[in-house]
């Protein structure tokens, strides 16, 4: 069983008991049970952050204070020692938990309830308890004494060799462990006082030399006695190993500037000066050389250098013999202590990251520090090497102060370039929040590289931070391999949403953020977001992150490995690879151009040597009285260039390059260096490429040429290439799957059928089903019949659509109205999305759906009502010459507004159904055909959303046609009334030549033509016409809305004065 199932076993038994002892509930009761499926459910998903200690502590104390306060002194102090002996108890100090003594107390304190009444009330209990506990402490003291006497005594103690019968010739010793020889110690014990000890004064016969087996250890004890010998040999003084104190050396020289410090003291003494001045310590040159060597390595107080707490300085009264303290004190700090403090700085950071028990660092900058160790060794190489030669003083080498100094000159300015990318990268690590600590240090490092002045201090940088990327790059090559995103460190540039299901992924807060109380140093932020590698990480996870987390969750990244062969090696190897192709390309161009270069200086000095030559000959009189010397030189550079000539004539290739480069080189002197530095590159090529490239090697790759080259375009280049390449790949795959085994356009087609009432023909049975419903005042709001109502209205004609739509209603009480228009404001239609589908069509597009088909339905109960308007049954069988009355000419109105009313709404209907949904809806799936990734999918989709919203008033920057589009339908529920009353007036009037009542009825309404409404129906539907057109009028001419050019002249031109 595994050290988690046991942890988890133990869970299990003890919170029963936990809850039991809480609550005090039976084992039988329900709540027992659901308490104990709680308390499991917290501990098995609930995740805690360390635990405060300093919050816990001041807990303690506030509960102390407390009991002072009652006057319970003598409690409070019993609390303070049980809290410190579960603190310092062994088994919470070496637990593999952080914290976990913390943790126990924060769990009994969060159980307390009450404590100084608890104390008043079980103060006997209390007291038992405490003594109980003294009692059991004090048996555990004499019993640790006891165990530890017995086991330091035991270790002495030899067993006494038993001989037996036994039929085995081999030794009775043996290498068992400890606990063997300790019970065999308390048989031996049990034997001897049982029966008479045997004394075998010697050995037997021929077993004399005979020796017991001895252990043998893989390591060798160090061995102290020849520890001073050694350090003796090593230092030069012997004064080294006692103590500072003052030495004196004398230089026996003839020059008397030898000893100048001390002369020079003297001096100063004997004169007449009342100004106290302390006699110098001298030493060696060669103590010198050696302490300074010591200060890089280990700094310690000695005889030139004090240290107090990480400050190094320079004692101001220790000198050479040769020279004034003042004088070797400001060489020192001047030429030496920076480096050394240097030194310290970068040391100190290694203990920070790899040495903290209190910090656990991002990953980012673990690989940079031991990038930062690794760019270290040759610096330390190269100081062991001065101390090695310093130590063998071969040929009687004269060392001193000054030539030590010029020689550690190059790694001094190696170590000052280090250390310079180093103040500059770590700012404030502890301070900052993981992802805001590890992409800064990668932006500074490229900032260090932009800005550098030498090639050394551009490759120092560059190389770290190629080095220090590579986790980054780990994260993001998991993400494309296996689909998760892996930042434990929370250090990559984005997160994922725990909110959300799936992962979802946002950017992480890398500016000040007041309503979230995230602060950033301005500068830090700056240097951040304008950074080019950062940009462009987060171009590539923004725009992959949609792919990859829609493949993760349909369980198909395995196959996008399969299909796409760009992305089998490691996102990190390609990319150094890439990298140091790209930079030895430029190093052979740069050579390439420097041989040119020479070559043309050649060609142009001998050129100018021929032009002098022939002006010597035409003074000489046309070569008569040539100089001997003169034509002797021109023979052998004739002989020279005829056997060139000769050289070249044998060749039997063609091509004019191979030609000329032969002939570029023919007279080089470094050919064959060439040709060995061209093995050596294939040779480390391949080194490169078998083993991971370390920040060193990158290092020394960079230095094999000493021009500052491009690296920030270099490495942008690479890697914009490979995640291209990647995300090109992944989103062939992704568009592939879309189309062929999801048929996205089919999905689109069946909610644009349904949503936007392209099927208008089974469309036409529900809505004019529905819109009787609420005009009858039935009820109607019950999603599950409507819902049923529409599946079997669309399995009868598209069986593939069924139980695809599902109708919800947002409010019940809304639905208690008989007017349509407001009634299906309450209606909301789902489509039944996979998860494939979800990561195209959101939330938002479906609401937006919604919108565009409640108002669609609107506009379709508007003009169902005013076509179904019944004429009176008078009318269609009317008498010849009957008498005209006033409400023939009511009735005459109301069928000229009906008419102008028909008008505008078959103009707005026509306008919706034709130019804005089925054109755009064609255009839409053209425009998906050609679409490359899932985000330009999404994006294509949202735009048509927008755009249908848009021409259908739905916009906020169209409210205005929309609102007059409402009063229209307001209107024609006002029209229908009035034409039902006079049409009831018409058929119900006894009085009427052709009434169909009988005259007997009794008629007790009011007269209609005395309180009819006609006029103002007919002057609010004339201003809402006019609103209409003025408003489609500016949105063409003004607001350049081409769109409603149609519209806008239908309404213009049906003006109704």
């Amino acid at each position: 069983m595994s050290t988690q199932e046991k942890r988890n076993e133990i869970i299990r038994e003890n919170i029963p008991l936990l809850i039991k002892e809480l609550t005090g509930l039976p084992d039988d009761d329900e709540n027992q049970r659901s308490c104990e499926q709680l308390a499991l459910s917290i501990i098995r998903n609930h995740r805690n952050l360390s635990t405060n200690s300093h919050e816990v502590r001041r807990k303690i104390e506030g509960i102390q204070e407390k009991f002072e306060v009652d006057n319970q002194t003598e409690y409070a102090e019993q609390l303070g020692k049980l809290c410190e002996e579960i603190i310092q108890h062994p088994l919470c100090v070496e637990h593999y938990e952080v914290d976990v003594h913390w943790s126990l107390l924060d769990f009994l304190l969060t159980l307390t309830y009450n404590p100084t009444g608890a104390l008043r009330r079980n103060k006997e209990k209390i007291e038992r308890l405490l003594e109980e506990h003294e009692e059991i402490k004090q048996g555990e003291c004499v019993e640790s004494e006891t165990d530890y006497w017995h086991k330091i005594l035991q270790e002495d103690f030899i067993p006494i060799e038993r001989f037996s019968n036994s039929s085995s010739e081999l030794s009775s010793w043996s290498n068992d462990s400890q606990e063997d020889v300790s019970s065999c110690a308390d048989e031996d014990i049990e034997w001897r006082h049982s029966q008479p000890i045997e004394i075998t004064p010697f050995p037997p016969r021929g077993m004399e030399n005979i020796k017991p087996p001895i252990k043998s250890f893989p390591f060798k004890k160090y061995d102290s006695s020849k520890a001073e010998e050694r350090l003796l040999n090593t230092v030069q003084h012997s004064w080294w190993t006692k103590s500072i104190k003052k030495i004196q050396p004398h230089i026996e020289s003839t020059n008397k500037e030898a000893n100048f410090a001390l002369e020079y003291y003297h001096h100063n003494n004997t004169t007449k000066s009342h100004r106290l001045r302390e006699e110098p310590e001298t030493a060696t040159e060669y103590c010198l050389l050696r302490e300074i060597f010591w200060m890089f390595q280990v700094p310690q107080t000695c005889k030139f250098f004090h240290v107090n707490n990480e400050n190094i300085t320079v004692r101001k009264n220790v000198t050479l013999t040769s020279t004034r303290a003042i004088a070797i004190v400001s060489m020192l700090e001047e030429h030496f202590l920076p480096y050394i403090r240097m030194m310290q700085d970068l040391r100190n950071f290694g203990k920070l990251i790899y040495a903290s028990d209190d910090y656990t660092p991002p990953n980012t900058l673990e690989h940079y520090a031991a990038s930062l160790e690794l760019l270290l060794e040759p610096i330390w190489n190269d100081l062991l090497a001065c101390e090695r030669e310093l130590l063998l003083q071969a040929d009687c080498e004269i060392n001193t102060v000054i030539s030590l100094h010029h020689k550690l000159q190059p790694t001094f300015v190696k170590l000052a370039h280090l250390h310079n990318i180093h103040q500059q990268a770590i700012v404030s690590t502890r301070q900052l929040p993981a992802h805001i600590a590890s992409v800064h240090l990668l932006a500074a490092l490229v900032h260090c590289n932009r800005v550098a002045i030498t090639s050394t201090e551009a490759n120092l940088a560059m190389s770290l931070f190629l080095a220090t990327v590579k986790v980054f790059l780990m994260i993001a090559d998991t993400w494309w391999t296996e689909g998760r995103l892996d930042d434990w460190h929370n250090e990559f540039i984005i997160e994922r949403i725990d909110e959300q299901p799936g992962q979802s992924i946002r950017v992480r807060e890398y500016s000040k953020n007041k309503e979230k109380a995230f602060f950033v140093p301005t500068q830090i932020s700056k240097m951040i977001t304008e950074n080019s590698f950062f940009q462009l990480l987060l171009e590539h996870s923004l725009e992959a992150g949609c792919t990859l987390n829609l493949l993760y969750e349909i369980n198909r990244i395995g196959e996008l490995r399969t299909a796409c062969g760009a992305i089998e090696d490691k996102l990190y190897d390609v990319f150094i690879e890439d990298v140091l192709k790209y930079v030895r390309i430029l190093q052979k161009q740069i050579v390439q151009a420097a041989r040119e270069a020479k070559e043309n200086d050649r060609l142009y000095t001998n050129g100018e040597e021929t032009k002098n030559d022939d002006k010597k000959i035409e003074t000489n009189g046309g070569g008569e009285n040539v100089d001997v010397v003169d034509t002797a030189v021109g023979s052998a550079e004739f002989d020279n260039c005829y056997a060139d000539d000769k050289i070249l004539k044998k060749l039997t290739t063609n091509d004019d390059f191979l030609l000329l480069a032969f002939t570029m080189n023919m007279n080089l002197s470094d050919t064959e260096k060439g040709a060995g530095g061209d093995q050596y590159d294939a040779r480390e090529a391949n080194t490169m490429k078998n083993a991971e490239p370390t920040a060193l090697a990158i290092f020394e790759q960079f230095e094999q040429s000493k021009h500052i080259f491009p690296l920030e375009e270099v490495v942008l280049n690479a890697l914009s290439r490979i995640l291209k390449t990647r995300i090109a790949f992944a989103n062939t795959f992704v568009m592939r799957l879309y189309r062929e085994e999801f048929d996205i356009l089919k999905h689109l087609r069946n909610i644009r059928k349904i949503y936007l009432l392209e099927a208008s023909d089974i469309m036409h049975q529900f809505y004019s089903k529905l819109f009787k419903q609420i005009e009858f005042g039935d009820e109607w709001a019950n999603a599950f019949l409507l819902s049923t109502q529409l599946d079997d209205i669309i399995c009868a004609k598209f069986l593939d659509m069924s139980s695809l739509f599902r109708i919800d209603i947002n409010s019940a009480f809304r639905c208690k109205t008989v007017k349509v228009y407001e009634a299906v404001d309450e209606l909301s239609l789902s489509y039944n999305l996979s998860t494939e589908l979800g990561h195209m069509i959101k939330e938002q597009d479906l609401d937006a759906y919604n919108k565009v088909f409640r108002f669609l339905l609107k506009v379709k109960w508007g003009l169902t009502t005013l076509e179904n308007l019944t004429f009176p049954r008078s009318h269609k069988r009317k008498i010849p010459y009957a008498p005209f009355e006033m409400v023939d000419l009511l009735m005459r109105r109301l069928e000229q507004l009906r008419f102008w009313m028909l008008f505008a709404m078959q103009s707005i209907h026509f306008h919706l159904m034709t130019h804005v949904l089925q054109s755009m809806g064609e255009q839409l799936d053209e425009k998906i055909l050609k679409c490359t990734n899932l985000k330009e999918m999404v994006t294509v989709h949202r735009s048509y959303m927008n755009t249908v919203c848009e021409h259908c008033f739905l916009a906020d920057n169209f409210s205005s046609l929309k609102l007059g589009v409402e009063q229209l339908l307001n209107l024609t529920y006002i029209l229908r009334l009035e034409w039902n009353s006079c049409v009831k007036y018409i058929e119900s009037n006894p009085n009427h030549p052709l009434a169909v009542v009988d005259v007997s009825e009794s008629n007790d309404e009011d007269d209609y033509v005395t309180y009819s409404q006609i006029d103002a129906i007919e002057l609010t539907y004339i201003r809402c016409h006019q609103y209409l057109a003025n408003k489609l009028n500016n949105e063409v001419y003004i607001k350049h809305n081409s769109f409603l050019l149609g519209l806008s002249t239908a309404f213009n031109t049906s003006l109704p004065y």
